[in-house]
């Protein structure tokens, strides 16, 4: 159900920004179309659950094969965009906002973080694909072992032997670097508006109006950053860390699981 609205809302995000020739030109509204396409194909994915997981695993509800659970792993993979993206936003508020940086200074750094993130996430789906890594992982099909946690035990790994170094590389190291950049720019944010706040309390007459409209001017942006951010938060966190937990203790929490499976596909 979470992913079908996410779906919906991502092919309208993205739909508006393609008909709009002023939105195109806007890097924040790229940076949306971006986050929106990479979401639409993990949304899709996620929408399938357990259908593409090979029918012979004694998961309920599983029809598909090895060539479906593969695209669905692959998928979910390119899916890492989107946390990437809200990183990527975090930053751009804090560039405009904070650093007053124009939109000419941010298209600078903009096409290289589109190409930084399409070749981190492609490689992260090509490299599972190659070592046999995308195997059936309870939820979905994703980056696991066969038989699973085989790592952390004496069995014999039958398939993705390297799937915790996987893991660990493009989901956790990610995931946990996309949560302090954009913490950090939300403690940016705060700072700047109290920043702001404090300066034009300090002015009267046409100066305090006009620090009072620019303030009014930024504290939208800053809601709009915290809006997105706190999306980001509810979407990211629960599904890291019932992962963590399954890689550390070999167990599925249960609780951790059901919240993972609503919150992740409402990215």
């Amino acid at each position: 159900f979470t992913a079908t609205l996410s779906l919906i809302g991502s092919v309208v995000i993205t739909a508006k920004v393609l008909r709009s020739p002023v939105k195109r030109a806007s890097v924040h509204h790229r940076i949306l179309l971006g986050m929106s396409l990479y979401d639409i194909l993990q949304s899709v994915v996620l929408f399938l659950g357990v259908w593409p997981i090979p029918k012979d695993v004694p998961i309920l509800g599983a029809s598909g094969n090895t060539a479906t659970c593969t695209a669905q792993g692959f998928f979910m993979i390119i899916g890492h965009a989107v946390p990437l993206y809200n990183c990527f936003l975090a930053i751009h508020y804090v560039l405009k906002v904070r650093y007053r940086f124009l939109e000419r200074d941010i298209r600078r750094i903009e096409w290289p973080m589109h190409f930084v993130i399409f070749v981190f996430v492609t490689s992260g789906g090509v490299t599972a694909i190659a070592t046999n890594s995308i195997n059936p992982a309870e939820l979905w099909c994703y980056i696991a072992s066969i038989p699973i946690n085989c790592q952390r035990s004496e069995e014999e790994c039958i398939k993705g032997r390297h799937s915790t170094l996987l893991r660990s590389l493009y989901a956790y190291s990610a995931g946990f670097l996309t949560i302090i950049i954009v913490t950090a720019a939300m403690i940016a944010l705060y700072k700047t508006v109290k920043d702001v706040e404090t300066n034009a309390a300090k002015y009267s007459g046409r100066r305090l109006k006009n620090d009072r409209e620019n303030f009014r001017k930024t504290r939208q942006v800053v809601y709009q950053a915290f809006f997105y951010l706190i999306s980001f938060y509810a979407a990211y966190i629960p599904s890291l860390t019932y992962r963590l937990i399954e890689s550390a203790t070999g167990d599925s929490n249960n609780i951790l699981r059901h919240v993972a499976v609503l919150t992740y596909p409402s990215q």
